[in-house]
């Protein structure tokens, strides 16, 4: 009876931990909206990973708390503890199941990670997840990791430059250099990023990926942006005295208000270019940032 009774409650307690961890999992709201299929990939895997942590942290802080009461110390008793021999069966046990667990977030967290940054094209990115995929399966997919994929004719591709302390987004094949970037909602997007000083480093949260600007070097970042809204742009590396101000807005619209943006401001930027020369116009783009920043400072100051 006694035994019956340990077997109902160790299921019990078990099942109940199972539920808690994938209702946290699904609902701990810790990460911001998503605007991209890539964003619910990468989503997907933390979820998993949250219901793998909340359950170990269940059992183990459960069975801290059980040993306390359990086998707390009576009052006047003064005798050694129990001795215990070896469990082979227990060690095996908690030495197999986080060695299962470690191997699967590990291939889990490579897949995600070679389908969200692989397509972006960075030649040392590729380099590494080359080498990590032959360690893994030198056989599958060694096909795939050897040339960069061919550009989609149909996807919009945007140059972006970091400078401190801004962002310059220059749309090829029109007149187009602005300081926020628009974008179809949709529509497979292509951002070749540089730095025109410092390293800095392009992310936008809502999109999970972050990618690095580097001076004398062109990285890539791809993604469907799948959500029309408004969201910050971040540069994520130190760059400097006002690297916390250098920040600016990413707009998804539809079709119809992106083609819109653009024939405005193909009109405005015509005329601007045709007066301004091009490193002129960056260095004025720079300088229409600068108050922001230098309220930021002021205020910092005064603290």
């Amino acid at each position: 009876m006694a035994k019956t009774t340990k077997i109902i409650s160790i299921s019990v307690i078990t099942i109940l931990i199972v539920a808690a961890s994938l209702w946290y999992g699904s609902h701990n709201g810790l990460l911001p909206s998503t605007a991209s299929g890539e964003a619910e990939l990468y989503d997907r895997l933390f979820n998993q990973l949250l219901v793998i942590a909340t359950g170990l942290f269940l059992l183990i802080q459960g069975l801290i708390l059980f040993c306390v009461f359990k086998f707390r110390q009576a009052p006047g008793d003064q005798t050694d503890g129990a001795h215990v021999a070896d469990n082979a069966l227990l060690e095996l046990a908690w030495t197999a199941v986080p060695t299962v667990i470690v191997l699967w977030i590990g291939i889990t967290s490579f897949d995600v990670y070679n389908v969200m940054h692989y397509q972006n094209g960075d030649s040392g990115m590729m380099a590494m997840a080359g080498h990590m995929h032959q360690q893994v399966s030198p056989v599958a997919h060694a096909d795939t990791l050897a040339e960069p994929q061919a550009q989609d004719p149909d996807e919009l591709v945007v140059e972006v430059a970091g400078m401190q302390y801004a962002w310059i987004f220059t749309y090829p094949g029109t007149e187009i250099v602005s300081g926020e970037l628009h974008l179809p909602v949709g529509r497979k997007v292509r951002l070749n990023i540089s730095a025109n000083d410092v390293i800095h480093a392009f992310w936008v949260p809502q999109l999970r990926m972050k990618q690095d600007a580097v001076p004398g070097e062109t990285t890539h970042m791809e993604f469907k942006p799948n959500q029309v809204g408004t969201y910050p742009i971040v540069c994520a590396e130190l760059c400097g005295s006002y690297h916390g101000g250098m920040r600016a807005e990413m707009y998804v619209e539809t079709p119809e208000q992106f083609q819109a943006w653009l024939a405005e401001n193909q009109a405005e930027s015509g005329e601007e270019v045709a007066q301004v020369p091009d490193a002129q116009l960056l260095a004025q783009i720079q300088r229409e940032a600068m108050p922001e920043l230098s309220a930021i400072a002021a205020h910092l100051s005064h603290e």
